[in-house]
């Protein structure tokens, strides 16, 4: 895991990247019932 955060993709440490990913899909999952019911 160590060897990942010192490759950086545009900038961006993979490991944070990946963070992001994930925080983004749980607010898509969390909103998208809500705009379909609407």
């Amino acid at each position: 895991m160590k060897e990942l955060n010192h490759k950086a993709v545009g900038g961006f440490p993979i490991s944070q990247l990946l963070a992001l990913a994930a925080i983004f899909a749980l607010l898509i999952a969390i909103v998208a019932p809500i705009f379909s019911k609407a």
